[in-house]
């Protein structure tokens, strides 16, 4: 089986070179080698793979699984950090924040990670409630007090992009002068690799911008107190 992971996130300047090798060359495969392609069901890309008529896995229609899925990663990830006769009841607090979302386990095993030498039980109950609060919390570290300006033009440049940004080219197009500095306080989120600024995941994107499925992020934002 070849699996092919984010195939959203595989677009280049307007362009995705990879659906388009799998829309004309994918039916030449032998039969005996299956595809798994994971991604965001957007138009393009339903309708490119159309002509070759997958078997689409929707997560809203096989939800008990991927709760289970959830819930066998969970125990594996907190036996060490919760007490026997309350890692169930752990399990069952962190996938309901986690809302079937692995990307948000992904933060939550990195954070467990970190913490890997010590032995204090993990307080589930404090961890952030979805994804959007995680990444709330990761600025709020930061930026307690909201982006400055500098920061602000930097984001916007960054999510402006149509790719990934030359470092630099950053300044000159953010009007700031040391992006850098800015940068390395975003680098989990905005990380750098080949001179270019990349973004670690397109749910970020759609975080600051308040796209779906975060349309009400501004007015939760309010409620709480934050700033971004």
């Amino acid at each position: 089986m070849l699996v092919i992971d984010a195939l959203d996130e595989a677009e280049h300047d307007k362009k995705n070179e990879l659906l388009h090798l799998i829309k004309t060359d994918f039916s030449r495969l032998p039969k005996w080698l299956k595809v798994l392609v994971t991604g965001r069901p957007e138009v393009p890309i339903t309708e490119a793979l159309r002509i070759l008529r997958p078997a689409e896995l929707d997560a809203e229609g096989y939800a008990e699984d991927c709760e289970l899925d959830v819930e066998i990663f969970l125990r594996h990830v907190l036996k060490h950090r919760v007490l026997p006769e309350h890692l169930e009841k752990a399990v069952m607090t962190v996938a309901r924040k986690a809302e079937r979302n692995f990307l948000y386990l992904y933060w939550v095993r990195k954070r467990l990670d970190e913490e890997k030498d010590t032995h204090d039980a993990i307080d589930v109950e404090a961890l952030p409630d979805g994804l959007a609060d995680e990444y709330d919390r990761q600025l709020s570290r930061f930026y307690a007090d909201g982006f400055s300006d500098d920061t602000s033009r930097v984001l916007r440049a960054i999510v402006a992009a149509e790719e990934p940004l030359h470092v630099h080219a950053l300044p000159v197009l953010s009007g700031v002068n040391d992006s850098m500095s800015v940068l390395d306080k975003l680098s989990l989120l905005f990380p750098v690799r080949d001179k270019c600024v990349h973004v670690f995941h397109k749910s970020i994107v759609d975080w600051l911008t308040a796209s779906p499925p975060y349309e009400d992020r501004m007015q939760r934002a309010q409620q709480k107190g934050s700033y971004f």
